[in-house]
This record gives C-alpha cells, structure tokens and sequence, in this order.
C-alpha cells in the first residue's frame, strides 16, 4: 500500500512542483484564490508535501519535502538530506503556526489561500507565499 502512495504522490507533486510559480498575496487575491482557515481536525494524522516556491534559507525553488502532523501539536518534517525535524504546531485564529528549527529559529504564521487545487502559504504580516502544500491522509512516507 505505500508504494501506491509513493506512486500516486509522485505524480501528483511532479508537474506541479516544477511549473507552480511563487505568488505574492496580492497575486493570489487578483487569480481569485479563496483565503481559508486553518483547521487542526483536517491535519492530525496527514501528510502535507510542501513546495518551495522561493529560494532562500537553504532551500532551493522546487524542493518538496513532507511534513507529517502526527497528532494536534507535533508535525515531523523530512528535509531533502534526511534529516528529521520535529516541532511543535497550532492554530493562531485562521492561522497555521509552527516553531521553526531547520529553516530559522523561532516560529512563524501562515495564511492559508486555496488556488488551483493548491494550498499557498503566506507569512503572516508580509506579502511573502513562499510554499504550497497538498495534503493526504495518513503517513505515507513512515516519518516517524
């Protein structure tokens, strides 16, 4: 059953992954994208797989790495080299909030906007979308 999620995924992330462009909030509100509020019950036991949209921070544009939100405050994410990250997270009123340990220190919020069967992330109090996200039930990739 996990090399059908592997397999699906796979084909879900690769086209989207290379041609999906970075948008600011602005941009996303023109395209018509739908602002939407973070909803803990629709993460617990998911795993997201985040597209960088923008370089910086170590990251490169295009990277996708998954992200597992193991239960209503802990998400476990499996950066490009391996390494596992585990952090706490929560809702902020609509927002998406996480500490941040591999990427920078300390914790941001995100706005969430729906577009084109995509979910961008936006840094609160900023203009900045720098990932998207798909999620799917479960754990596909075994982060543990």
């Amino acid at each position: 059953m996990r090399a059908v999620w592997i397999v699906v995924l796979a084909g879900l992330l690769a086209v989207p992954a290379a041609a999906q462009e970075a948008m600011s909030r602005k941009q996303l509100a023109a395209a018509g994208a739908q602002q939407i509020v973070a909803d803990a019950a629709k993460l617990v036991d998911t795993t997201s797989y985040v597209i960088v949209l923008v370089e910086g921070n170590g990251l490169a544009k295009g990277d996708v790495f998954p992200m597992y939100y193991r239960d209503a405050r802990t998400r476990i994410l499996k950066a490009r080299n391996g390494r596992r990250s585990e952090s706490n997270w929560w809702i902020e009123g609509p927002r998406l909030c996480a500490e941040q340990r591999i990427v920078q220190a300390g914790h941001l919020c995100y706005d969430l906007y729906q577009h084109a069967g995509n979910t961008y992330a936006c840094i609160a109090g900023t203009e900045s979308c720098p990932y998207s996200f798909r999620s799917v039930p479960g754990n596909p990739e075994g982060i543990k």
